[in-house]
């Protein structure tokens, strides 16, 4: 097996990054492992891809600036990115060939569609193309979201 040198985060500002991120640290802390963070604006296909979003923009570098400050309290180094792109799934599988990552862990989290679990496109695609491994730490299963019998 080859061995990980590489771990790439992608950072969607929901509750279980910091999971994903607690395990990234974790693997790179005891191994000297490089960790970097990414999150990616969206960016709808009616507009230009170079469009300014300055509010969806901020938001990304006030969440990579958290990440920074939680490795920074984790001692653990850490890169962080912004991206701007299409598809969340297809700039992370890229920027993860770009970086030679050998491991994307990121959260998933629970969700439901026609009663069964539903992984979601991001992740699905990540699943689908990534070259490298990928690890998903799922949000626990909610039993107060079920409906009432």
């Amino acid at each position: 097996m080859k061995s990980i040198s590489h771990i790439l985060v992608p950072i969607t500002g929901k509750p279980g990054d910091e999971d994903a991120l607690q395990v990234a640290f974790a693997f790179a802390r005891k191994s000297k492992l490089k960790v970097t963070a990414v999150h990616v604006v969206e960016v709808r296909r009616s507009l230009p891809l170079d469009t300014d979003l300055p509010s969806e923009t901020s938001q990304g570098e006030q969440l990579l600036e958290r990440i920074e400050e939680l490795a920074q309290h984790n001692g653990c180094p850490i890169e962080a990115e912004l991206l701007q792109a299409r598809s969340a799934g297809a700039a992370i599988v890229d920027t993860a060939d770009h970086l030679k990552a050998d491991l994307i862990i990121m959260a998933l989290p629970y969700r439901s569609r026609f009663g069964e679990f539903h992984l979601g496109e991001t992740s699905n695609y990540i699943l689908n193309h990534a070259t490298c491994r990928v690890w998903l730490v799922r949000d626990p299963y909610d039993t107060s979201m079920e409906p009432a019998a």
